[in-house]
């Protein structure tokens, strides 16, 4: 049933005076209504129904969730262990810290596993175990800070924390190449290099074992158990050395897993798809080598390991990786390719003088063979009306005989010279000059027009042609004697004077000179 506008009203009232009073009260209120008010009851309980429904979704809505069930505290010594870093089967480094409130401060620590029980650990190996390492000091080598036994007899080391990205993360986020991998793991072996010197062996050295810092700068986290430098230590570090030059290859790093026992019960992102690269012969021969594969003669040190990749950086072959031809001459391009790059530059630059050099004279020749050829048209058509050609004190021309000559050859060059109308604008100018001879300013005008308005749209701007058409047209602005002629031939002027240069713009040049001088 359709409400009148005044129903419409009562009902509204009738519902802000019911959600006033309090819930218990809200069925008496409406029970006593008066009787024509009785029959919006039904619509009042609907509309306070709904609002009820919207309130109780509301609440819903903005209800804090449910508290996390904390994990249990597990403490080694002073330090709160929080989240596992890396590891492997000898030890795993946690971030753990140590303090409460502003005191607190993160560490890297590495705890060993718990002993079997079915087989006891050596005395002998867990007191070589416990002898604390003391590096010499190095900003790419971490300083140990603390050193302890836990409740379970376990020996942990406690090195400062440090915030950035594994060796493969940091290659496969910054998306290397052969070249920049084997940079990065250089890096890594010149650290290890560097605790070989102290006679220090690490013994447990793993891709967890370094960092990379926002500067690019690898990082020496952890040296394992730091034991002392003997042939079979040395042979064991460089094969661990061996195995993160392989991940790295691979893009993959299995020891960036956490354990199962530190899952969090979120769904981890699935992990990014792993970009190999492929190492080469050279890189291959490298990792043959550390990994000491067999027929492969192994590294007796960490410096020969860091020659090789020096060489590999330097694109120089590496002694015993073989390689064809092909992979040889890539590599001396590659060596050379700031010669060859100046010399093809060089070649460049010397072939464009020579190409340029070589189109001056082409365009040099074709200057001489228009000017031949206009002054053979001339000689032809009007012989006595060459510049000079008239004896000093010879009797002036007759404009009745000279003027119909001048408009015939006029007509001829116009309708001559096909394919060549440069030369066609060279030969009309030549005869304007000729018109303003005889005493014909305003022919002359029109056909120096002519001949600057063709030539401007064939020639190239700095063709002395179009250049000589433009001086003889400033003149006769000039000679025009107006005021804005004036303008219109220092315009020109101005232009042949930029435009046309060299020497066989000379006469030109000198001509646009004259009439910018000129008041």
């Amino acid at each position: 049933m359709q409400l009148s506008a005044t129903e419409v009203r009562v009902l509204s009232r009738l519902i802000e005076r019911t959600l006033a009073l309090p819930p218990e009260q809200r069925e008496a209120y409406l029970a006593g209504l008066p009787g024509p008010q009785q029959a919006l009851v039904p619509r009042i309980r609907e509309r306070l129904a709904q609002l009820a429904q919207t309130e109780a979704e509301a609440e819903v809505a903005v209800a804090p969730p449910p508290p996390r069930a904390q994990r249990p505290e597990v403490r080694v010594g002073p330090y709160r262990l929080l989240e596992p870093l890396s590891g492997d089967e000898q030890g795993r480094v946690w971030r753990a810290e140590r303090g409460e409130g502003p005191a607190r401060r993160w560490v890297a620590l590495r705890l060993p596993p718990l002993a079997d029980a079915a087989h006891p650990p050596d005395p002998r190996q867990q007191a070589a175990e416990r002898q604390v390492v003391r590096l010499a000091e190095h900003p790419q080598v971490l300083r140990l800070i603390d050193a302890g036994i836990d409740a379970e007899g376990r020996f942990y080391r406690v090195l400062p924390y440090v915030e950035g990205l594994g060796l493969v993360a940091h290659a496969q986020r910054r998306g290397l190449g052969l070249q920049g991998v084997v940079a990065l793991f250089l890096q890594a072996c010149r650290l290890l290099a560097l605790v070989h010197e102290a006679e220090v062996a690490c013994t447990a050295l793993g891709t967890s074992s370094f960092r990379v810092d926002d500067e690019g700068r690898v990082l020496l986290l952890d040296w394992g158990r730091g034991r002392s430098l003997r042939p079979d230590t040395r042979a064991a570090d460089i094969q661990a050395l061996g195995r993160v030059l392989q991940a790295l290859l691979q893009g993959q790093d299995d020891e960036a897993t956490p354990a199962p026992a530190l899952q969090t019960g979120v769904a981890a992102p699935p992990p990014a798809k792993a970009k190999p690269v492929a190492p080469g012969p050279d890189v291959a021969h490298v990792l043959r080598r550390a990994l000491r594969v067999e027929d492969t003669p192994p590294y007796p040190s960490v410096l020969s390991l860091i020659d090789d990749l020096n060489l590999v950086l330097g694109w120089q072959p590496v002694p015993g990786a073989g390689g064809d031809a092909l992979h040889r001459v890539r590599l001396w391009l590659r060596r050379h390719r700031l010669r060859l790059g100046l010399g093809a530059l060089a070649a460049a630059v010397v072939l464009g003088m020579a190409w340029a050099g070589w189109k001056a004279w082409q365009r040099g020749q074709g200057q001489s063979q228009r000017a031949d050829a206009a002054r053979l048209f001339l000689q032809q058509e009007l012989p006595e009306a060459l510049p000079g050609a008239a004896p000093a004190g010879s009797a002036p021309l007759d404009l009745a005989v000279e003027a119909p000559r001048l408009q015939q050859a006029l007509e001829k060059a116009r309708t001559g010279f096909d394919g060549q109308p440069v030369l066609r604008g060279q030969v009309i100018t030549a005869l304007g000059v000729r018109f303003r001879a005889l005493g014909q300013p305003e022919q002359a005008l029109t056909v120096l027009q002519e001949a600057a308005t063709l030539l401007q749209g064939t020639a190239r701007a700095d063709d002395p042609a179009l250049g000589l058409a433009r001086a003889e047209l400033a003149l006769q602005w000039q000679q025009e004697g107006s005021a804005a002629g004036r303008e219109r031939a220092r315009a020109l002027a101005q232009q042949v004077l930029q435009n046309c240069t060299g020497s066989a713009c000379a006469g030109a040049r000198a001509l646009a000179q004259r009439v910018q001088q000129s008041p």
